[in-house]
């Protein structure tokens, strides 16, 4: 599909869509804004006729035209010029009565503001003046400032309600936001592929453990996990198949921690598990009951019933000044045992776990 073509899937239509619903409705209010100012003056049909065709049919043109166009985002921008292009027109076209004018004026000078900040904002004040400078000419620059009752009533639905709109729009606009930044939190903290946190987030997190076992001395144990046999999975049934032993370990690792434990992949085929407030006798039971659960779920696929799980466990101690040491110690148990395997571990077996 070319980029020309306006349905492609690369094109954006962000900025077109936000703004289509407000347009309709604050052109709506508009067009009531501005038939009560008109009314209290001579006005041509012609005028009247403009008036419909910007409340009724000029959001809808706007809308297509933007989707139309190579970039949707840059034409709405352009739409919102022409807004306050003709909100300074209808503002001369009212005589320059101020309270409704002035009402206008401020609607594109706030979705400006919303849309571009500073610099649009300066642009939509330009394109007003613009407008109600080629208004005033057309018109012979007649100047009628007071405002009647009837175009003050007319004046209340914009005023009351377009606000309460924008107000709900940059309400859901903030949402969608703390929802992005939630998002992109989760991408930048967790792994890819099994969910659990990525080695970044779990060094920063083990360091701030690591500073209160310091202070306070509370109990904490890190378990180490390396995962068997991933390389014969690999070579034997492809990287799909061994993607899914990842991913099952990240699994049976999450089932089994609690709520304040952190589950992290540490490497390609290895884990780290922090336990807070965990003795050497409680990391054990955990590590038996994550060998337990996989090998139960190993046991149902074929293709990974030679695989098995290695652990170490380690905890703090205060020769340590470093949380790297607390790491290398949990290695070093953890290959000790992978060291001496040949086969997969059988279920009973444990693995080295240090003098608390």
């Amino acid at each position: 599909m070319s980029s020309s073509d306006p349905h492609s899937p690369k094109r954006k239509f962000t900025l077109p869509k936000r703004v289509y619903g407000p347009r309709v409705i604050g052109k709506l209010l508009s067009m009531v804004c501005i038939g009560g100012a008109l009314y209290g003056v001579q006005s041509s049909l012609w005028v009247w006729g403009l008036m419909l065709f910007n409340g009724l049919v000029w959001p809808h043109l706007a809308y297509l035209w933007a989707c139309r166009q190579l970039d949707p985002n840059t034409a709405e921008v352009r739409n919102g010029l022409i807004d306050s292009a003709m909100a300074g027109f209808w503002f001369a076209s009212m005589h320059f009565q101020l309270l409704p004018g002035l009402v206008l004026l401020a609607m594109p000078m706030m979705n400006a503001v919303a849309m571009g900040g500073r610099r649009l904002l300066l642009q939509s004040l330009l394109f007003s003046t613009v407008g109600s400078v080629a208004g005033g000419v057309l018109w012979d620059w007649q100047f009628n400032p007071q405002t009647s009752l009837v175009a003050q009533l007319a004046t209340v639905p914009l005023v009351l309600l377009y606000p309460i709109l924008f107000g709900f729009i940059m309400h859901k606009l903030v949402q969608q936001l703390d929802q992005q930044r939630k998002t992109l939190r989760e991408l930048s903290e967790r792994d890819g592929l099994t969910g659990v946190y990525n080695r970044r987030f779990f060094e920063d997190r083990i360091a701030q453990e690591f500073d209160n076992f310091r202070r306070h001395g509370k109990s904490i144990a890190l378990v180490m996990l390396d995962i068997d046999a991933l390389k014969f999975v690999n070579d034997t049934y492809g990287h799909t198949a061994g993607d899914e032993l990842i991913r099952l370990v990240g699994k049976v690792l999450l089932d089994q921690a609690r709520r304040a434990d952190m589950v992290a992949r540490f490497g390609g085929d290895e884990f780290a598990v922090l336990l807070p407030f965990t003795n050497a006798d409680e990391a054990l039971e955990f590590v038996q009951r994550a060998r337990s659960a996989f090998a139960f779920l190993a046991a149902q696929d074929t293709r990974l019933v030679r695989s098995g799980m290695s652990f170490g466990i380690a905890l703090p101690d205060a020769t340590m000044d470093r949380p790297e040491l607390w790491i290398a110690k949990a290695d070093a148990a953890m290959y000790q045992l992978k060291s001496k395997k040949t086969n997969p571990a059988p279920l009973a077996a444990t693995p080295p776990v240090p003098d608390p």
